[in-house]
């Protein structure tokens, strides 16, 4: 083979390893391009598939018409058919079951709402979304033992999120508000066992300060108040993402009250003043000392007087409405 011969292969390799490295590029940017103008597609079909359904979802003092509510589905249906593997998709499932509970079919809400779940894993909050609701349209046919399992359900796959943290605790109190007393007891005993295996696994010291402020909680439902109080003790003294006031106002009341211990909840009480004499819980710890014949100094006393006033008595944390 001569000189000439190797150079002009050489060439050759060359020239097609850079047919190859183009081809290879145009195949990548033909693949993001159709996956931006599936992505825009999607946003215009969600769109005007939200457009149908505001029609149904903001007319709240009139039923809306057969013809309004099968636009309102084609659209939605249109954009899962037309683009399946976008974002697009569950939103609109989860667009279609609003439009289900807005005609009480709570069945067919649900079946949408497991669609998201099961198809698009990818797209977690969504399918906490899908969750949420679905727990929701127990509640809203006043199936509280199958709300009860979905919220449980809820709490196991999104354990520190600001919906499934609380949920534990939302199902027990749901039970006593019920006057069923002994699922709520059930309920909370579940609670303290959820989150005292949960604390551990704390990603973070403000997410530790809300698992234990539930669980404090918890503990207090059931008149386990030494518990309580330790716990409190230990939001104290690292207060991150607490109202630091409201949990000693709690603590003091805890030891006044319930544990019998008028020292330390004086010493409460007047570590509440001197550190928040302008937060509202401060008239009610002034108020106690008061009635325990404490002589609190005139200028903190005129501090405290200043700041607004709040009802108060125990932790301020049960959550009152659904996660």
């Amino acid at each position: 083979m001569t000189v000439k011969s190797v150079t002009s292969d050489k060439r050759q390799a060359t020239s097609n390893n850079r047919s190859k490295h183009v081809g290879a590029l145009v195949l990548a940017s033909l693949i993001a391009a159709s996956g931006c103008s599936a992505s825009y597609s999607g946003e215009r079909l969600f769109w005007q598939a939200q457009r149908h359904a505001a029609n149904i979802l903001n007319a709240r003092s009139s039923a809306p018409t057969p013809e309004q509510v099968a636009e309102a589905m084609t659209a939605c249906e249109l954009v899962i058919t037309r683009v399946p593997q976008t974002v697009w998709a569950p939103r609109a499932y989860l667009l279609m079951a609003s439009l289900h509970l807005r005609q009480r079919q709570y069945d067919k809400a649900r079946e949408a709402y497991a669609l998201v779940v099961q198809n698009y894993h990818r797209y977690q909050d969504l399918c906490l979304q899908a969750r949420m609701h679905r727990a929701k349209s127990y509640e809203a046919q006043d199936l509280w033992d199958e709300a009860a399992d979905a919220y449980y359900e809820l709490a196991d796959y999104y354990p520190w999120t600001a919906i499934g943290l609380p949920a534990p605790l939302y199902v027990a109190e749901n039970y006593r508000r019920r006057r069923q007393t002994e699922e709520a007891t059930e309920a909370y005993q579940r609670a303290v066992g959820r989150y005292t295996k949960l604390l551990p696994t704390s990603p973070t010291k403000e997410l530790t300060a809300k698992a234990k402020m539930l669980l404090a909680a918890a503990h207090q439902r059931l008149d386990k108040w030494p518990e309580a109080a330790r716990l409190m003790e230990e939001l104290i003294a690292a207060p991150d993402g607490i109202d630091q006031a409201a949990v000693l106002m709690s603590l003091g009341v805890a030891y006044q009250t319930k544990l019998d211990d008028p020292a330390k909840a004086r010493q409460t009480y007047e570590r509440l003043l001197t550190a928040f004499p302008q937060h509202p819980m401060s008239k009610i710890a002034k108020a106690r000392l008061e009635q325990m014949g404490v002589s609190i100094p005139a200028e903190l006393a005129a501090r405290v007087d200043a700041s607004p006033l709040s009802s108060g008595g125990t932790l301020t944390i049960i959550p009152r409405k659904s996660p």
